[in-house]
């Protein structure tokens, strides 16, 4: 089968028509042959629909903007991690902080918030902070921290005693010693 040829004139000729039908549907008009031509001397650049800008992103997805709702408010419970051995710690020592929800025996415990801190050669007292969201406090339930520290993946100190907090009078600032494994 062989392709027929098309004169670029019938082309403009069919797109004006098409735009003409298109004006006719929508209430727009298109503009005509009394309109500058474009670069290639055609009409039919300018005789196109303008394009829709872009979409805009949502607020919450432009940097520096807020979104509709406000970010959930954040409280947090602080102290130190130490222990009581006479022991320094590598450098390359890591202290691992985490807030639970340890109000089912039967079930394991919900981590609410955790921070893990390189020592960098620094030494106990070593503080931390962990931010958690006051709404998914319930105050019938029981929250403890507890901590560890490892060296290169090695176990050397844990907390044995379960450090209890925010709930039914208990602190948000406390102190973990930590012992030796």
């Amino acid at each position: 089968m062989k392709a027929a040829r098309v004169s670029p004139g019938t082309i403009v000729s069919a797109v004006v028509a098409v735009l003409v039908c298109v004006s006719m549907f929508t209430g727009s008009s298109f503009a005509t042959s009394d309109t500058p031509p474009d670069e290639a001397g055609d009409h039919l650049a300018s005789q196109l629909p303008p394009e829709p800008p872009a979409p805009r992103p949502a607020p919450a997805q432009i940097p520096g903007a807020s979104a509709s709702t406000q970010p959930a408010p954040s409280m947090s419970v602080t102290g130190v991690v130490t222990y009581r051995e006479r022991i320094a710690l590598p450098p390359n020592a890591v202290v691992q902080v985490s807030l639970r929800d340890i109000s089912l025996a039967d079930a394991p415990a919900v981590v609410l918030g955790e921070q893990t801190i390189i020592t960098g050669g620094n030494q106990v007292p070593i503080p931390f902070a962990i931010a958690y969201d006051p709404a998914a406090i319930d105050p019938r339930f029981t929250y403890a921290v507890s901590a560890r520290i490892t060296v290169d993946g090695q176990l050397l100190f844990t907390s044995m005693t379960t450090m209890l907090v925010i709930t039914h009078g208990h602190p948000t600032h406390v102190e973990i010693v930590v012992q030796h494994v």
